[in-house]
């Protein structure tokens, strides 16, 4: 999914409401679930939620990883 030339992400699932123009998503999904490890928490719950947020994403969703 490309924001900008310079914020390209790969959400772990996204949802879009809307048909898109082209097989690269421009605009923002509607829904973002991503899977957060202890590896990724940061750059999960902080660098791409402000990312989603700044760009219009209206839901997002972090599920935690449960270690054994």
């Amino acid at each position: 999914m490309e924001f900008a030339q310079d914020s390209v992400v790969r959400p772990d699932v996204l949802v879009i409401c809307y048909q898109p123009e082209s097989e690269r998503l421009t605009r923002a999904p509607d829904l973002i679930f991503e899977v957060i490890s202890p590896k990724t928490t940061r750059r999960d719950e902080v660098v791409k939620f402000d990312l989603y947020r700044t760009e219009g994403v209206s839901h997002y969703q972090g599920l935690a990883t449960r270690m054994s």
